[in-house]
């Protein structure tokens, strides 16, 4: 479970892994402030540990921007403003490349629309 803590534009979240949770070494503990400006969610995470451990924070959070009960997601408009991405391995290891994101599916950096039906 996290912890959620009000902050300024946002909600600060912290969770504690116990020893051995995931099967992360030691205790790792992951930092995520949710901040908004206007239409835009800033999601910054960060982890600390008292042993040295490989940490790969992610979230995998999926929003009906149009609301609940308004239509279904796939006709949404999405853009991503980065210009490489980090992939992984079979056992979804990051394999420490670092590649651009320019010609490849995906690249977000302009907007884009699914084009399937709802």
């Amino acid at each position: 479970m996290w912890k959620a803590k009000p902050i300024e534009n946002g909600v600060e979240l912290t969770h504690l892994s116990a020893d051995g949770d995931q099967g992360l070494p030691r205790e790792p503990g992951a930092h995520g402030p949710l901040h908004t400006a206007g239409s835009a969610l800033r999601i910054e995470s960060s982890a600390t540990t008292d042993k040295p451990t490989v940490v790969n924070l992610t979230n995998h959070s999926y929003f009906n921007l149009a609301g609940q009960g308004n239509g279904g997601i796939l006709k949404q408009v999405m853009q991503i403003n980065a210009s490489h991405y980090t992939p992984a391995d079979s056992t979804l290891i990051p394999t420490g490349e670092i590649p651009p994101v320019k010609g490849t599916p995906f690249d977000f950096r302009t907007p884009h629309v699914n084009r399937r039906a709802d």
